[in-house]
C-alpha cells in the first residue's frame, strides 16, 4: 500500500472549505489529477444517500470506473472517502482519500490531505505494483489537488 500526504494553508474560513469540499460536483476538478491518462472528463455522481454512508460513482464517457463511499463526515472539519476502482468487473484498486480542515487564524486554515491505495486485481496486483511508481503517483495527485483546491478557493 501507498501513502501521501500534504499539508497546507489557505487563505479562507473553514467553511468556506467546506463549502468546496463537501460539495460532488466539486470533486470533478478536484481530483482531475487522478484521472489525468484519459481524454474524456470524470464525472462523479451520487447513487444513494447523504453525508456519511453515501455512496457515489465515478465515469469517465459511459463507463464507470470508481465506486465509492463517504466513510466519515463531520462539518466542517473532516470528510474521508473509500473506493475501488473496476476494470471488466475486477475491482483492481482500493484508495481511501481523507480531507481534514481546522482553522489557523480568523481567516486561514490548515488542509491535511491523505491519500492510500492498494492494487488488488487478483491476477496483476503485484506486477502493477512492482511496475508503476505507485508513491510517486500518488504524491503528485496528492499535490495537484491541493493546487486545484488553492485555485477553487481563489475564484470563490
Amino acid at each position: 500500500m501507498a501513502t501521501a500526504e500534504k499539508s497546507f494553508v489557505v487563505q479562507a474560513t473553514p467553511q468556506k472549505v467546506w463549502a468546496i469540499i463537501s460539495e460532488l460536483k466539486n470533486w470533478d476538478e478536484l481530483t482531475a489529477a487522478y484521472l489525468r491518462f484519459s481524454i474524456q472528463k470524470s464525472r462523479f455522481e451520487l447513487v444513494a444517500g447523504s453525508g456519511a454512508g453515501a455512496r457515489f460513482k465515478v465515469s469517465v464517457g459511459r463507463k464507470v470506473i470508481q465506486e465509492g463511499a463517504i466513510e466519515r463526515w463531520e462539518p466542517p472539519r473532516l470528510i474521508a472517502l473509500r473506493t475501488r476502482s473496476m476494470t471488466r468487473g475486477f475491482a483492481c484498486s482500493e484508495s481511501s482519500l481523507t480531507v481534514a480542515i481546522a482553522p489557523q487564524t480568523a481567516l486561514t486554515t490548515r488542509v491535511d490531505l491523505r491519500q492510500e491505495l492498494n492494487f488488488t486485481h487478483r491476477y496483476f496486483a503485484d506486477l502493477v505494483t512492482l511496475l508503476f511508481p505507485l508513491k510517486s503517483s500518488l504524491k503528485r495527485c496528492v499535490e495537484d489537488m491541493s493546487a486545484h483546491l488553492s485555485e477553487m478557493l481563489e475564484r470563490a
